[in-house]
């Protein structure tokens, strides 16, 4: 299975989705059902791209501070002109 390290986001918003993708970075967001909350992260584009086609449904582990979330990718955003990833969701399958 695939295993992709992500980081918190700590700010939202436009602006700093944009900042985060001028350096090669994605917003994502995986939803925890059993938590029931919503974890903001940010992704390395390039290490998405390379690991896994982007198809809605895929499993895969994301680790986030040593912490590991079996996901399954819910829907991939992308700019409609080029075809560039914009945002991520993730859904939580069960919590290690």
């Amino acid at each position: 299975m695939i295993t992709i390290l992500v980081n918190n986001r700590i700010n939202k918003g436009t602006n700093y989705s944009r900042k985060l993708r001028k350096i090669n970075k994605i917003p994502g967001i995986i939803y925890c059902v059993s938590k029931k909350k919503s974890i903001p992260i940010e992704l390395n584009l390039s290490e998405i791209v390379r690991k896994l086609s982007l198809d809605v449904g895929n499993v895969l582990n994301l680790i986030l501070n040593k912490e590991m979330f079996k996901v399954r990718i819910k829907s991939v955003q992308r700019n409609p002109i080029n075809l560039k990833l914009i945002h991520i969701d993730f859904m939580s399958e069960n919590l290690s």
